[in-house]
């Protein structure tokens, strides 16, 4: 076996196999459908995704409509492909080329309401078929809220999946069930403190609205309506209008009682009792609805400003924050009325959802500093009463009984979990002893409790001499300060090392020392796994850094044997056979160092344009050309041209200089044409290499040069052609096409 025919065996293969990988990822790429046909009551016509339908395409109380889209498949699906729709509505069934594959819940889709949720359906390989494929989508719409269909993103199911599907069903679904929840809870406790208090206080208002803020994140997140549609559709929108009502009402509630306070009250209940009736009045018209919540606009808008006027005349941070919050629920109803009336993307949310649960959550911060401190002053006012009582000291004997009794289950309780508990004191000298001790903290340790109750520094002793000091010192710290005790570290227990976590919080006591209740972790196993696992990922970093030190390596051996190399080894067969001139060897030494230039200009220049690396490309190859008596004609316009990965460079230039190198050994030619422009609309780019010459013989045979040539544009699925010109000589062209997959640094495609 000779070795051309071998390098020709290599180069077929390699060829074949970048050719499959081209197929192969386009079929399990990700891209997105931007048109639609649309078959509506108005007919059907072609719509630019993402769409929102008309009051005319669907009947007013209900109705379906089609859109229709075209998918073409240059490879055969081997796998499952993923179809994801960040919107459409009220609901929808897919189908792919005839077949009904899924909808978007289960039922009939009358019944469904998916409006507020993505969709991501997983299509298995035999519904594709190579070629035209055609989705449809079966939308079920009504005049009660935005329907349509967004962009369609077709392609690789692990890609959509991950990358698209997930991060919105968190933002939009998992997140608004985190935030019901939340509003849920918020509303429960604060209306069992409202009851608590039997009077109409901060703490009822805010319940109400927080409650209210729950059911309209249910009838958000709601896929199938539990009672008839009608009842439904009301009871969703006049949540929306009841909860925000009810929430300016809870924040009125902080500020002192004035005659405007007052009247903006009023007006805001009988608001929140009014409005949810007139939405089945209105017969849930969506422009009716908006203008329904133009008084709570207006409402709002007049008890924010008195509410930045209130804050800022008592400059209390309480009534600052709540002011701030109406600013923000403010602004943020303006956008969601915006978006209510249809003159917004179709494709996005209603804010006031979410700002209502962060509206609710710093109202609950305040609501508990201000319950906190009540709780405070009555434990105060508590404590001054005792002071008088006659019969102190019965008291403090029930009390001591009852803390024996609290010690006693306290004891039981701590033993029966895995950790070591303990009580340290200090006096106002800060001398530490410990008043409590679990049998587990004594067994961790290996020490006897007599022992520690009477000497504290007995538990110390086990801290390992490298972290004895460390430890002691911040044992001084935390006795000075009197703050939390923190610590995780070593011990040597029957000469083993061992690690423990110890946590306390302080007490402040009555003599002026502290007591510090606090747990106690082995951690040993858990250090062990951390030290294990940062071993394995250190190996791990070291074989990817020696596989991408290898990769380079291939990468560059490649591209000399696949240029020069092959060159020399023609040559030396040549010269041993004794066929090689010296002007032969001259040319071929040229070739050789103009080839090993474009692979120098091309290594790791990631940063340069494609436009500098054809200028250094001329500036070599112009005084080579003046000396074979050729004259240059050189047109180079690439203005706008996106970025172009170092691999395609390579290629084209490598096709250039192969077309260079044609016309110096055959064509006889005076002139030569390069040309490089790029076309905005495609976007392609267009490269030329013609000349004045002989032209091509009558029928050519197809060297190693032009099948070079023609691998290397094949590679980057580029299309080229090379023939004669009409006024004489030959021409070379190449059209390569930018596309949404990215190139690495070795110029293969990826998904």
């Amino acid at each position: 076996m000779s070795l051309r025919f071998l390098l020709r065996l290599i180069l077929a293969v390699l060829a074949s196999g970048c050719f499959a990988g081209l197929a192969w990822a386009q079929v399990t790429g990700v891209f997105d459908v931007g048109q639609a046909q649309l078959t509506g009551l108005q007919g059907e016509r072609t719509v630019n995704l993402p769409h929102q339908l008309e009051r005319g395409d669907a009947a007013p109380q209900g109705g379906t409509v089609r859109y229709r889209l075209r998918v073409n498949l240059n490879a055969p699906a081997l796998e499952p492909l993923g179809v994801y729709v960040e919107k459409f509505g009220l609901s929808g069934r897919l189908s792919v080329n005839g077949r009904d594959f899924l909808s978007c819940d289960t039922g009939p889709l009358d019944q469904l309401r998916c409006l507020n949720r993505p969709q991501f359906f997983l299509v298995p390989a035999d519904y594709w078929q190579v070629g035209r494929n055609e989705i449809a989508f079966e939308i079920y719409a009504n005049n009660r809220q935005a329907n349509g269909l967004s962009r369609v993103w077709v392609g690789n199911a692990q890609t959509l999946e991950f990358e698209h599907y997930r991060p919105a069903e968190f933002w939009r679904v998992t997140l608004i069930e985190v935030l019901a929840w939340v509003s849920c809870l918020l509303g429960v406790l604060a209306l069992w403190v409202a009851v608590a208090l039997r009077q109409i206080t901060p703490f009822f208002w805010f319940a109400l609205s927080s409650l209210a803020s729950a059911f309209v994140k249910s009838t958000i997140l709601a896929t199938h309506a539990w009672i008839s549609a009608d009842i439904f559709s009301g009871l969703a929108f006049g949540s929306r209008i009841f909860s925000g009502a009810l929430l300016v009402l809870a924040a009125l509630a902080f500020f002192e009682r004035t005659r405007l306070n007052a009247v903006l009250q009023r007006l805001l209940l009988a608001y929140a009792l009014i409005m949810p009736p007139m939405v089945w009045w209105v017969d849930f018209d969506r422009s009716l609805i908006a203008a329904l919540y133009i008084p709570l606009l207006l409402v709002g808008l007049v008890a924010v400003v008195a509410s930045v006027r209130w804050a800022l005349g008592s400059r209390k941070p309480v009534h600052l924050i709540v002011a701030a919050m109406q600013l923000m629920l403010l602004a943020l109803g303006l956008l969601d009325a915006v978006r209510f009336q249809d003159r917004s993307a179709f494709v996005g949310v209603y804010w006031v959802p979410y700002g209502q649960t962060v509206f609710s959550a710093v109202l609950a911060a305040v609501l508990a500093r201000m319950l906190t401190d009540t709780l405070v002053r009555m434990r105060e006012s508590q404590e001054a009463l005792e002071s008088r009582v006659q019969d102190g000291r019965q008291q403090l004997r029930r009390a001591n009984e009852r803390i024996s009794a609290m010690e006693r289950t306290l004891l039981q309780l701590t033993e029966n979990i895995p950790v070591g508990t303990y009580v340290l004191e200090t006096d106002a000298q800060q001398q530490p002893r410990f008043t409590f001790l679990s049998d587990r903290w004594l067994q961790m340790l290996d020490v006897r409790r007599e022992e520690v109750m009477a000497d504290p520094g007995k538990g110390f002793s086990c801290v390992h001499p490298d972290d004895f000091e460390a430890f002691m010192a911040l044992n001084r710290k935390v006795f000075a300060q009197i703050e939390t005790f923190y610590w995780e570290g070593r011990i040597v227990v029957r000469g083993q090392i061992r690690w423990l976590r110890v946590e306390s919080v302080p007490r402040r006591l009555s003599h002026g020392g502290a007591a510090w209740e606090g747990v106690m972790i082995d951690i040993t196993e858990q250090k062990q796994a951390e030290q294990a696992l940062m071993q394995a990922q250190a190996q791990l970093i070291a074989v990817e850094a020696e596989r991408s030190r290898s990769e380079e390596r291939e990468n560059l051996l490649q591209d000399m044997h696949d240029g020069f190399g092959s060159q020399l080894a023609s040559a030396s067969i040549l010269a041993e056979r004794g066929g090689l001139s010296a002007d032969a060897v001259a040319m071929l030494l040229q070739e050789c160092m103009a080839d090993l230039n474009l692979v120098i200009d091309t290594l790791g220049k990631s940063s340069d344009s494609l436009a500098d690396a054809l200028a250094d490309f001329r500036f070599r190859t112009e005084q080579r050309l003046r000396a074979a008596g050729l004259t240059l004609h050189w047109k180079i316009d690439l203005d706008q041209a996106p970025a172009v990965a170092p691999r395609v460079t390579l290629h084209l230039l490598r096709i250039m200089q192969e077309g260079l190198s044609n016309v110096l050994r055959h064509a006889q030619a005076r002139n030569i044409w390069i040309a490089a422009e790029f076309d905005r609309q495609t976007p392609a780019l267009r490269l030329s290499v013609t000349d004045d010459g002989c032209g091509l013989p009558p029928s050519p045979q197809e060297g190693r040069g032009l099948s070079g040539m023609r691998n290397r544009a094949r590679e980057i699925g580029a299309r080229l052609s090379i023939g004669p010109r009409e006024a004489g000589g030959t021409g070379l062209e190449l059209i390569w096409a930018w596309r949404s997959a990215t190139f690495d640094r070795t110029g293969v495609e990826k998904d």
